[in-house]
């Protein structure tokens, strides 16, 4: 009997394959949260958010805990056979002391890049809202192709992946659509307003913050790689870090007063006082951290399950869910 070759091979579905499903269904409920935050855009919102994001990685102490007394369980029960030394390694691997100089380093950078790619947009805003310029901050398409091409030239010079003809080929299409969508973002944003300069600035930041989020998630892989790191510790760490950052960032804003939507002179933490009065921004501000949680948590998972180009495809997934909704 002569076997059929196969030119199409779709490999076998497992259990680790639903982190994508998982992750498409949190993000299409962030895009929801979110859709009141872009219809009320403020300089308090975006302030806002900054600490939303950190509470929500902050969340991670829970599975981290559970993790950690399961872990302790299961060496109890097994005490019999297991000697203490080895016990002691298995009980501290997941937990990849951030005290040793390398792991502590890696975490550092990763959240120094993490915060510039969070704040950059809104030092942004807070600009525009000075010069009083209305800019369209809708999506970007260019954007998901900037993160695929960032994440694959990191992939090759840090984490050192094969190259092939294949990948050349892709970066060539990357340009290719690259350019494409630059020039209709570009366009659309400029075309709803009179000022060029701000615009195309807006594009710009949107970018650098996405090329800075894809060495992130290089540089998680690594982490995962080489110091034995769970993801629940590199989140709750990162988390650590980044409040004190953010009490470095606002602590100016104390001083400084901006204009609110009504054009009258406000500090930034008066204007998140006011958005309170609204109640519904209490439940979507509740909504909207523990989304984040999820959102931060799946991602890093995938990054550790499989690898850092398998996130685009999570990323592809979520401009579907932003697809559908718009």
């Amino acid at each position: 009997m002569v076997k059929r070759k196969k030119y199409i091979l779709f490999p076998k579905l497992h259990l680790k394959h639903l982190l994508f499903l998982f992750f498409f269904i949190i993000s299409f409920i962030k895009k929801g949260t979110q859709i009141y935050f872009e219809k009320n855009q403020r300089i308090a919102i975006e302030f806002s958010k900054l600490y939303m994001y950190d509470k929500g990685d902050m969340f991670t102490i829970i599975p981290y805990l559970i993790m950690k007394k399961r872990i302790k369980s299961l060496i109890i029960d097994k005490s019999d056979s297991i000697n203490d030394s080895y016990m002691e390694y298995i009980y501290n691997r997941p937990e990849a002391n951030i005290y040793n100089r390398p792991a502590f380093r890696k975490v550092f950078l990763l959240s120094i890049i993490n915060i510039i790619a969070q704040i950059a947009p809104v030092i942004y805003f807070v600009a525009k809202d000075e010069q009083k310029i209305d800019v369209n901050q809708g999506k970007l398409n260019s954007v998901l192709i900037f993160n695929i091409f960032a994440i694959l030239i990191f992939s090759i010079f840090i984490l050192h992946t094969k190259f092939y003809k294949h990948h050349l080929f892709a970066i060539l299409i990357d340009i290719f659509c690259l350019i494409i969508l630059t020039i209709i973002d570009m366009k659309k944003i400029i075309d709803e307003g009179d000022n060029i300069t701000m615009p195309i600035i807006y594009i710009f930041v949107r970018i650098f913050s996405v090329i800075l989020y894809s060495l992130e998630n290089v540089l998680a892989k690594i982490i995962f790689l080489y110091n034995y790191m769970s993801t629940y510790i590199l989140l709750l760490n990162k988390s650590i870090f980044q409040f004190f950052y953010l009490m470095l960032f606002s602590f100016p804003f104390i001083f400084i007063k901006l204009d609110d939507k009504d054009g009258e002179s406000k500090l930034v933490f008066s204007m998140i006082a006011d958005i309170f009065e609204d109640k519904i921004y209490i439940y979507i501000v509740i909504v909207y951290t523990i989304t984040s949680f999820f959102y931060n948590n799946l991602h890093l998972i995938i990054i550790d399950v499989f690898s850092p180009n398998h996130f685009v495809i999570s990323r592809i997934f979520e401009f579907f869910g932003i697809f559908i909704i718009d």
